[in-house]
């Protein structure tokens, strides 16, 4: 396959959403949206624009619920581990594009040895059930606001806030287990957070999971467009400026999903400093996540020409806000990813050293270090 033009995507249409969940606990709507049962990753991923939706509703409600709270706050701390490292970083980001606040992302291991951080006045911890590791987090003190993005249940969440003061800001799926890769959950959880912040007042309103199903169109669409090698060649993915934070998380997503570390997110121009080396002598194919304007098809229209004949470049261009681009994109990579994952039919059921992570995994509040 030749190096491609890139593949456009138009801005999606607005859909209001004004379903209001029942009333949790803690002050917030608490009742995540259950995710059918699965057969496949291509079930997970069909389901995931309406479990957006829900978390959309959702978000909105908690952000309206807490709105003077969350208005109060100017400088932001979050944290997430895994699939949900991915969702804190881009959370961050948008904190400071979109709403003009002060954010910063700190990895779950900060807490091993918690301190009172002066400096940030709200803390968003973001996990999809509360693994050992990031309940380390709900030990943080020194915030006058505390958010826990979660899809736990009730149950769950009672015991380990211990009726402590949280904000609770639910996503869907409340159920995501079997697999080793997290698919719907880490979307939802962008979605229903990105709705919450819109309390702030500052950024507009779009149809993110419009824009996640257009994403996922056009990457099942892109597949096709592959052989076989090149679809099993997918060695990184490119973006511009900031948008690699944001993007991020895809790479967690393509190490669970693909069984492999040959996988990064780079800047297009930090690529020529060390990946295009390390690449040049090998087939290899590139996924492009480019905004649609004229400086990036500039950029990547360069990138296209160093790259050798045995280099594939397959470029996919989005139309939209940065929020809208982000899921877009986060679509377009998860469906490349869920074809790949089952034409190689990975077992991600079954992964490698299943059941001998719990040293580490478990690492928690009180664990004797």
């Amino acid at each position: 396959m030749p190096v491609s033009q890139p593949l456009a995507m138009h801005p999606p249409l607005t859909e209001a959403h004004t379903k209001r969940p029942e009333q949790g606990i803690i002050g917030a709507v608490s009742s995540a949206p259950i995710c059918p049962p699965h057969d496949s990753l291509m079930d997970r991923i069909a389901h995931t624009p309406a479990l957006v939706r829900e978390s959309i509703a959702i978000g909105s409600l908690v952000g309206a619920d807490h709105r003077e709270e969350l208005i109060s706050v100017r400088r932001w701390i979050t944290t997430g581990i895994g699939a949900s490292e991915g969702v804190a970083r881009a959370l961050a980001l948008t904190l400071r594009n979109e709403h003009d606040r002060s954010a910063e992302f700190l990895p779950i291991s900060h807490w091993l040895s918690p301190r009172r951080l002066s400096h940030a006045d709200g803390l968003i911890v973001c996990s999809q059930g509360l693994c050992p590791n990031a309940r380390m987090a709900l030990q943080a003190r020194g915030h006058t606001t505390r958010v826990l993005l979660t899809a736990a249940d009730p149950q769950t969440l009672d015991t380990y806030l211990q009726n402590e003061r949280w904000i609770v800001c639910p996503h869907g799926p409340s159920h995501e287990s079997a697999l080793l890769l997290r698919v719907s959950g880490p979307i939802c959880a962008m979605a229903s957070a990105c709705a919450m912040m819109g309390a702030l007042g500052t950024a507009p309103q779009d149809d993110w999971a419009q824009a996640l199903a257009r994403g996922l169109a056009l990457g099942f669409e892109a597949a096709k467009t592959l052989t076989s090698s090149q679809l099993a060649q997918i060695r990184g993915l490119i973006a511009l400026g900031d948008r690699c934070e944001a993007l991020a998380g895809l790479a967690w997503a393509w190490t669970e999903g693909t069984l492999s570390t040959d996988h990064s997110v780079w800047d297009a121009l930090g690529f020529v400093h060390g990946p295009f080396q390390a690449l040049y002598g090998h087939d290899a194919t590139l996924i492009a996540l480019e905004r649609a304007s004229a400086m990036e098809r500039a950029v990547f229209d360069r990138l296209a020409s160093i790259l050798p004949p045995r280099h594939t470049l397959l470029r996919i261009a989005f139309h939209g806000s940065p929020t809208e681009a982000l899921f877009a994109h986060w679509g377009a990579s998860y469906a490349l990813l869920t074809t790949h994952a089952m034409h190689e039919e990975i077992d991600l059921c079954n992964w490698p050293g299943k059941g001998h992570d719990s040293a580490i995994y478990d690492v928690t509040v009180g664990t004797d270090l």
